[in-house]
């Protein structure tokens, strides 16, 4: 199986984007954001949801307990795979968040959490297309990196 659109008899094809492209009002070119206001790189920086962002990886830090305003009254398990992605040259590899951490999250960014006895094998999907998808970038480079 790959990771190509496959077509069946009754869709059409996908249309090839336009090669027109509209370049934008010469006042909005540039970037966009103010970096006036931001603080320096690798000073801890606090997101909107409140957590600090660790400057190794520059991701928050979640908690992998309950969270206290958890509308379900369950806990679901709070240990985390390991993943084969690098994360830097020390030979560190990402964690993949555990159940409990992906509940905590999808409460927090107010996703609907009716049933979180699915989110383990949501983290288990999660982890499964992460670690695909690592695998069709290494074949890619295989090819250009030998």
């Amino acid at each position: 199986m790959g990771w190509f659109w496959a077509s069946d008899s009754t869709s059409p094809p996908p249309q090839r984007p336009s090669t027109t492209s509209i370049s934008p009002p010469q006042a909005q070119r540039g970037c966009p954001v103010d970096h006036s206001s931001r603080p320096p790189p690798g000073s801890p920086v606090h997101s909107s949801s409140r957590h600090a962002l660790n400057p190794r990886n520059n991701m928050p830090d979640l908690p992998n307990s309950p969270i206290h305003h958890s509308p379900h009254g369950i806990s679901l398990p709070t240990t985390r795979e390991m993943s084969s992605i690098p994360m830097n040259a020390q030979g560190e590899v990402w964690k993949y968040p555990s159940p409990q951490q992906m509940l905590n999250a999808m409460t927090r960014k107010g996703y609907d959490t009716q049933n979180p006895e699915d989110v383990p094998a949501m983290v288990a999907v999660h982890n499964w297309i992460n670690e695909g998808s690592w695998d069709q970038i290494l074949q890619w480079e295989k090819k250009y990196f030998p």
